[in-house]
Order: structure tokens, then sequence, then C-alpha cells
């Protein structure tokens, strides 16, 4: 596991029957007569009243319980949850539980490191121990000769990160890798491929996993940690002389993942704060000191569409919702996003429900955000003028989705595509956010007009309405 370069962070999401198949084939690979099963699982002696066994849950896939109560019939019970005795009763099938029994107690609160020696050998016994080590602050645990790692960002985070990445270098330069904390062996993982950077000149570290898994959070700290222990400006060690200005990198990769996060993340129905995006960071070294030279960050956004189109349950890009809901008034009428409304299909919002737009709570969420968003731009030392552009932009696509079109009978040319009222003035501020002319903008999004000596042709509202869809995705596209 060790010599393949590539990190999957998070805890298990695949089905629990994988998950469970990858620590039997581990054990199943271990020498019988050296490493002997403690005790067999194979079943409980009968099902009554008080037996344990574990049963599955929504939330924690399975829950240690034990039965309250047996029906008439002996084919269905009730159910109590041993961690919580006054937790309602539930009604469970027999049958079910047979395939479960919890047979050693002892093992809930103290499980072996090695699964080969646990005495409930099924797939929720072993998945509950591998959860108990894990609160418990052991990420590592042993199926045979196979060791399974369980890291989740969200559930146990080091508090003392400086200390650890110095730990975490200096363990790996002795050869030596710390199992017992939450981050210690990504960054030996990482050191241990920054030192053989003299032996070969490229190193490559793919994150993959599924969604939810942890990709960008084990990113973000991969290059904390790079910038921390290569930038001459964050390192506690002592800097030394490079040529070319010197910059801390790791308050640079903090804040291009803050930007980032707030073009390329949206509101998922897996996750909250899920990237739709994929990227690319390169960092060159000072082959003397070690120090990163530069960096370079490409970012391929994999849904434009979202800006149009999305799942009912799922939200836009979190820049829109910062600009609406997280400014003042007078930057919104700086940026013509006042009359840009918040219902259902009168812009690329689409709808967002009150207690996540203008609630107190929430609109404090939103000024911090965009609060944070100010302050990475400043660390990255973007201009006045750079960071008007690309908030013109934003704002440009948000009137631009607000513009509705309706058919109008034309002698002559049918029925073509024309604005009401309603949306002239959207029509007009993103005209000016780009700068345009009103009636060159509104011929673009309305006639279809070949290149060289085509003949152009009017499009009528669902054409003109594509066109417009098509314009919003191209325009948030520059942005990012």
């Amino acid at each position: 596991i060790g010599k393949v370069r590539r990190l999957y962070g998070g805890f298990i999401l695949l089905r629990t029957e994988k998950f469970f198949s990858i620590i039997q084939k581990g054990i199943n690979m271990a020498e019988a007569s050296k490493l002997p099963p403690s005790a067999s699982s194979s079943g409980a002696e009968g099902s009554a009243v008080g037996s344990r066994y574990f049963v599955r849950d929504d939330t924690h896939c399975f829950v240690a319980c034990q039965i309250s109560e047996l029906l008439v019939d002996g084919k269905k019970c009730f159910v109590r949850n041993l961690k919580n005795e006054s937790q309602t009763q539930r009604l469970v099938n027999v049958q079910d539980l047979e395939k479960y029994p919890l047979i050693s107690e002892e093992e809930r609160d103290s499980p072996p490191d090695n699964m080969l020696f646990t005495k409930d050998f099924h797939e929720a016994g072993v998945l509950d121990k591998v959860r108990t080590r894990f609160a418990i602050g052991n990420q590592y645990t042993y199926a045979g000769s196979v060791l399974v790692r369980v890291q989740s960002f969200n559930w146990a985070m080091e508090k003392d990160t400086e200390d650890l990445m110095l730990n975490s270098a200096n363990a790996a330069a002795k050869g030596s890798v710390d199992l017992g904390s939450m981050r210690a062996g990504l960054y030996t993982f990482l050191e241990k491929h920054l030192s053989l950077l003299h032996v070969e000149r490229r190193q490559t570290i793919f994150l993959g996993g599924v969604c939810g898994a942890g990709k960008s959070e084990t990113m973000k700290q991969c290059l904390d940690y790079v910038g921390f222990t290569r930038s001459p400006q964050s390192s506690s060690q002592e800097p030394q002389e490079t040529e070319g200005p010197s910059r801390d990198y790791r308050r640079h990769f903090a804040a291009v993942a803050r930007v980032l996060e707030t073009f390329c993340n949206a509101r998922t129905s897996v996750s909250q704060n899920s990237s739709r995006c994929a990227r690319v960071t390169k960092v060159w070294l000072d082959e003397k000191t070690g120090y990163v030279l530069q960096t370079l960050t490409n970012v391929h956004l994999l849904e434009k569409y979202r800006v149009v189109a999305r799942l009912e349950a799922e939200r836009n890009f979190f820049i829109f919702y910062t600009l609406l809901f997280g400014t003042s008034m007078e930057f919104r009428e700086k940026y013509k996003l006042v009359k840009v409304s918040a219902r259902p299909d009168d812009s690329c919002v689409g709808g967002i429900p009150m207690l996540e737009a203008s609630s107190p709570k929430a609109k404090a969420k939103w000024t911090k955000r965009f609060e944070n968003l100010k302050e990475a731009w400043a660390s990255l030392s973007l201009t006045d003028d750079d960071i008007d552009s690309v908030v013109s932009l934003v704002a440009a696509v948000l009137s631009i989705s607000s513009i509705r079109f309706e058919n109008k009978d034309v002698p002559g040319k049918g029925r073509v595509a024309s604005i009401n009222a309603f949306s002239k003035p959207h029509l007009e501020n993103a005209a000016f956010l780009l700068g345009v002319d009103t009636e060159a903008l509104f011929l673009a999004l309305t006639v279809n007009k070949p290149r060289g000596d085509g003949v152009a042709m009017d499009l009528n509202a669902s054409e003109a309405t594509r066109a417009r869809d098509q314009l919003c995705c191209d325009l948030y596209g520059n942005c990012v």
C-alpha cells in the first residue's frame, strides 16, 4: 500500500459488504497455522430476551442491541440500543438478528488490533470494532497482513498542526512513521516523496475517491504541509537566501483554496460543500534549498451547466449567494444586484429557501464568507481592477439569467424573441457590467449570425433562452 502513490481520504463510503470482503481477504492471506482465529462467530445459542445482536441502522450501519421482548410467533422481537437505554424500542425480524450475534462484550470497549482475532467475525462486528478504534484515535486496523486505514477530516482534527508537521518531517527523515496520529501518516507520506526529488525529478500525487471522501481537504493539508516546510517565510527553520522575492506559500495556498471553494463549490444532494471542479497544482522547488520557487494551479470546471440548471435539492455555486446575501447595499447597487431576485425561475439562483438566504443566521454566514474572500484576494495581491472585473462578470451572469423572452409575431419573419418591460432593466445592467452596448447584447441573444457572409436568423423565445444560458455558462467559465 505504501508503494502506491495514491491517497483515498475519508471514511469508507462504499458498500459495507465490499469493505468487509477486503478485511476478510486480508485474513484469508494470513497463515492459518501461525495466526489461527481465537473463536468462531457462526451464531448464538438461540434468540431469547436479553440476547445481544447487531442491528442495521441508517446512521451507523450497525448498532449493538439486546432483545427486550419476543412476540408470540417468535419471528419478530423488540430490541433496545445498548448505548441508549431510553431510546424507543424497534421491531425487527429475528432471522435478521441471527446473522450478526454479539459474542464478545469486552471487544466493544477494547477491540483487538487485528481483526483476525475478533470473536465477532462478521460484517457488523468488524465494522463496529473499526469504528470504535477510530473513535478512540486508532485509525489503523490490521486484517491479517492487510493494513486498513480510516480517516475523516470532519470528525477529528489535530490541534498542534505545526508541531505535528515538524515531527512528521523529522520522523520521515529517520525512516519512522507515527501511526497514532490522524494526519501524521499523510505528512510522512508527503515528506517521503518530497525527499525523492533529488533522485526522481518529478513526483506526482493523485487524490481520488467518491464524493465527500475528503479529496479537497486532503489537498489542502498536502499544500499546507509543503507551504510550511518549504517556505522560508512560514517555516520555523532558519530561512536561507534565495534568488528572487520570497513568499509565504502557506498563506498563498490557503488563499487559493478559499477562492476556489467560493467559485467552484456548491451544495449537492450528497454534500453540503462539494467541489465541482478538478484541480491540478504544480509546485516547483529549488534544488539547493528545497524551498518553493513558484506554483501553478489549473482548474477545470466540471459543471458549468450548474449555473443555469440544477436538481431540485441542489444549489448553485457559492459565489452567487455570497454576492447577493453577504454584501452591503452599496456594493449591490454598484454591481446592479439590487433587482436580482432569488425567487424560483427569476434568476440562476433558482429559488433558494429563505432560511438559506435572508435569515439572520444565513446572512451572517454569507457575510463571513465574503469577508474571507476579500482577505484571500488581498493575500493573492489582486488589484482592485482585477477584483472589479471578476465581480462584474459574476454580476453580469446574474443579470443575464434574469432576462425572460417571449415570442412576438413580426410580418415576414414569423415568431421572434423579444423581452418584456420587466427584463429590460436586467438587459441594461448586464450591458453596463460587460461594457457593451445594450442593443449589441440584445442582438447577441436573439439573432444567430454565422461567421463570414452567412445569413443572420432571428431566434424564437426558446432558442433565445438556450443562447442566454450558454452565454451565462461561458461568462462564468471565464471567471474561473
